[in-house]
Protein backbone atom coordinates (compact mmCIF):
# COMPACT_ATOMS: atom_id res chain seq x y z
CA UNK A 1 0.00 0.00 0.00
CA UNK A 2 1.31 3.56 -0.69
CA UNK A 3 0.42 7.30 -0.26
CA UNK A 4 1.97 10.16 -1.65
CA UNK A 5 1.47 14.20 -0.73
CA UNK A 6 3.89 16.68 -2.78
CA UNK A 7 3.80 20.32 -2.32
CA UNK A 8 5.73 22.12 -4.91
CA UNK A 9 5.42 25.36 -6.86
CA UNK A 10 1.99 25.76 -5.11
CA UNK A 11 0.37 22.80 -6.41
CA UNK A 12 -0.23 19.51 -4.47
CA UNK A 13 0.05 16.15 -5.79
CA UNK A 14 -1.28 13.38 -4.41
CA UNK A 15 -2.64 9.63 -5.03
CA UNK A 16 -2.96 6.30 -2.86
CA UNK A 17 -2.99 3.00 -3.68
CA UNK A 18 -4.69 0.09 -1.37
CA UNK A 19 -2.94 -2.92 -2.90
CA UNK A 20 -6.08 -5.05 -1.78
CA UNK A 21 -6.38 -3.74 1.27
CA UNK A 22 -9.65 -1.56 1.11
CA UNK A 23 -9.28 1.87 2.19
CA UNK A 24 -5.82 1.74 3.43
CA UNK A 25 -4.23 3.47 1.16
CA UNK A 26 -6.50 6.23 2.17
CA UNK A 27 -5.96 5.57 5.51
CA UNK A 28 -1.77 6.46 4.97
CA UNK A 29 -3.11 9.29 2.47
CA UNK A 30 -5.29 10.78 5.61
CA UNK A 31 -1.93 10.32 8.01
CA UNK A 32 0.04 12.25 5.91
CA UNK A 33 -2.39 15.24 5.03
CA UNK A 34 -2.59 15.58 8.52
CA UNK A 35 1.41 15.41 9.67
CA UNK A 36 1.91 17.66 6.90
CA UNK A 37 -0.21 20.73 6.92
CA UNK A 38 1.49 22.03 9.24
CA UNK A 39 4.27 22.76 7.20
CA UNK A 40 2.87 23.81 4.52
CA UNK A 41 1.09 26.70 6.35
CA UNK A 42 4.10 27.79 6.59
CA UNK A 43 4.87 27.56 2.70
CA UNK A 44 7.34 24.93 2.74
CA UNK A 45 7.57 23.05 -0.13
CA UNK A 46 7.40 19.14 0.95
CA UNK A 47 6.91 15.72 -0.37
CA UNK A 48 6.77 12.46 1.04
CA UNK A 49 5.94 9.19 -0.31
CA UNK A 50 5.21 6.73 2.60
CA UNK A 51 5.04 2.25 1.40
CA UNK A 52 3.58 -0.07 3.93
CA UNK A 53 4.30 -3.83 3.12
CA UNK A 54 2.18 -6.56 4.73
CA UNK A 55 3.28 -9.69 5.18
CA UNK A 56 0.91 -12.42 6.03
CA UNK A 57 2.48 -14.65 8.64
CA UNK A 58 -1.01 -16.78 8.67
CA UNK A 59 -3.50 -15.14 11.63
CA UNK A 60 -6.18 -13.52 9.86
CA UNK A 61 -6.00 -9.99 11.57
CA UNK A 62 -9.28 -8.47 10.59
CA UNK A 63 -10.33 -4.55 10.67
CA UNK A 64 -7.15 -4.58 13.74
CA UNK A 65 -5.11 -4.70 10.65
CA UNK A 66 -5.80 -1.02 9.51
CA UNK A 67 -4.38 0.46 12.86
CA UNK A 68 -1.25 -1.86 12.83
CA UNK A 69 -0.81 -0.12 9.15
CA UNK A 70 -1.54 3.04 10.29
CA UNK A 71 0.41 2.63 13.55
CA UNK A 72 3.55 1.87 11.30
CA UNK A 73 3.08 4.78 8.84
CA UNK A 74 2.41 7.18 11.81
CA UNK A 75 6.21 5.93 13.71
CA UNK A 76 7.91 6.35 10.32
CA UNK A 77 6.33 9.97 10.34
CA UNK A 78 6.72 11.20 13.91
CA UNK A 79 11.27 9.23 13.34
CA UNK A 80 11.49 12.04 9.81
CA UNK A 81 9.06 14.93 11.41
CA UNK A 82 9.86 14.67 15.00
CA UNK A 83 6.15 15.38 15.81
Amino acid sequence: MYAYRILKGGMLYHDNSDDGEDGAGRKIAELLNNMMKAGEEQGEERGVVMVVSRWYGGTKLGPKRFAHIANAAREVMCNMYGK
